[in-house]
């Protein structure tokens, strides 16, 4: 395994997460270092850059295969190299659908530009075989996020509270917001959030930054004017897994946009407010609470918070795996050919014209 690096990992104003990569023992030594701007001309810039550096190291490490995840616009942009450079592409996560990001025209994108697909439900698989890719390529292998919720270590409330140079109150809320990338129309969504939570002084608010999209510098800047004038309030630019797992476990409910509502949240017990657009079209489970910014959140909130807002009281929902999926992954790589041997051909379903 040899990793490429860049995004927000080799960014300071992004916590500069490299340095989790290193304490894990992986070499960082292949680094593409990124302008990540706040403007969509940006992200065009950062991902036109990102193409010419992830294909220049390419032709070097000559990889066997090229394993992705997701669909930002930085895995957007090894795709593409990898594409032009013939090199197989094994992607994890496709088929999903989140209509308030740009992503996803990315991740559908990066579907029809690999070769073996690593999903994460059934529903999903099929998605991915409706947009010509060969059933026997794509397979339901569940989320990685599940596995981190089931397996990774809890670090305690008391060494949490030590490391982070905070007290946990009685309640607590992990909120985390993303840019809406796909509408302009969006853009003050954060403000109705902090507008909704500005009323609870006697409840943690702990904020994770947005991420290194269009306008999330923005965001952040807001969250970091209301953190200074509420007491109750905390904003971390990055915590890493087992630290966002220990905190999310401290907390009673999550509230923004991250798919980390939709995936690990509801696994740990707690409610999930998923405000706007951004996340529209992923399966939920059923304690997610998909609202408009333009809702009554303060209401809601209070609500989930006494216990009066009808949320299923489920603890764990398995609908994207029971957190064996990285073994079934490294399986598949072990078993799998993945050398193309004449392109990927459009599979055709059953009554399309061309369909054998």
């Amino acid at each position: 395994l040899r990793l490429i690096i860049t995004g927000a990992h080799t960014s300071a104003q992004h916590g500069m997460t490299i340095s989790e990569i290193k304490r894990d023992g992986f070499s960082t030594e292949h680094c593409v270092d990124l302008v990540l701007g706040d403007s969509e001309l940006d992200v065009v810039t950062s991902t036109g850059s990102a193409i010419s550096q992830i294909a220049q190291l390419f032709k070097g490490l000559k990889p066997a295969i090229v394993l992705l995840l997701g669909d930002r616009y930085e895995t957007f942009a090894a795709a593409v190299a990898a594409t032009f450079l013939n090199l197989p592409i094994v992607h994890i996560h496709g088929g999903e659908v989140t209509l308030g990001a740009i992503d996803d025209a990315l991740r559908h994108a990066i579907t029809k530009m690999s070769y073996l697909h690593l999903v994460s439900t059934d529903c999903y698989r099929q998605r991915v075989i409706q947009m010509g890719e060969d059933p026997s390529r794509v397979f339901d292998v569940g989320a990685l996020g599940v596995e981190n919720v089931l397996h990774e270590p809890r670090i305690t409330k008391n060494e949490l509270e030590q490391s982070l140079g905070i007290n946990f109150r009685e309640q607590n809320i992990l909120i985390t917001h993303h840019p809406v990338t796909s509408q302009s129309a969006y853009k003050n969504e954060i403000d109705d959030i902090l507008y909704a939570l500005a009323d609870f002084s006697d409840i943690g608010l702990i904020f994770t930054s947005a991420n290194a999209d269009a306008g999330g510098m923005a965001i952040n800047e807001k969250i970091r004017h209301f953190t200074a004038y509420h007491d109750n309030a905390s904003f971390f630019v990055s915590f890493g897994s087992p630290i966002y797992l220990s905190v999310l476990a401290q907390c009673c409910g999550v509230v923004g946009n991250s798919s980390s509502g939709i995936f690990e949240a509801p696994l740990m017990g707690n409610w999930v407010l998923n405000i706007g657009p951004r996340q529209d079209g992923r399966l939920m489970p059923e304690n997610v609470i998909s609202v408009d910014s333009k809702s009554n959140i303060k209401q809601l909130i209070k609500k989930l918070l006494e216990g009066k807002q009808s949320v299923v009281e489920s603890k764990v929902s398995f609908i994207f795996g029971t957190g064996d999926t990285s073994r079934r992954i490294c399986k598949l790589l072990e078993d799998f050919d993945v050398r193309p041997k004449s392109g990927t051909e459009f599979y055709d379903l059953a009554g399309s014209p061309n369909a054998k």
